[in-house]
């Protein structure tokens, strides 16, 4: 959907969008052109890079995407106020919060009181 927004991009630019590694968005990509729904050129102002481009079957099948994800979430949302939409959004964004504060948390774990190294009492 990047390349359908946003026309010809370099591959650099799609990895750091969707948050892929390059050897994946050169696979993906690769793909599309293969199936006719993209092209690949070497970027003329700097021949590092590789620009990628829909074709017009690729635009033809994103805007059939795009309609498709339109009508699920209508279909999702059907007999949900506005009101339940917002507050659902809230519960999510917190819970988003909530599972990066644990993230976080897990990645540098705090030493607990009493959690240390257990010293053993001699009795003689």
């Amino acid at each position: 959907m990047t390349l359908w927004k946003d026309g010809e991009t370099s591959h650099n630019d799609l990895r750091r969008l969707l948050l892929l590694d390059g050897a994946t968005v050169t696979r993906l990509v690769k793909e599309f052109e293969s199936e006719g729904l993209a092209t690949r050129r070497i970027n003329p102002e700097d021949n590092r890079y590789v620009l990628a481009q829909l074709t017009a079957a690729g635009e033809e099948t994103a805007a059939d995407l795009g309609r498709r994800h339109q009508e699920y979430q209508r279909r999702l949302l059907e007999g949900v106020t506005l009101d339940e939409q917002r507050t659902l959004r809230q519960a999510l964004r917190r819970l988003s919060t909530n599972i990066d504060s644990i993230d976080s948390d897990d990645a540098h774990p705090q030493p607990t009181p009493g959690s240390g190294p257990s010293r053993s009492r001699r009795t003689s």
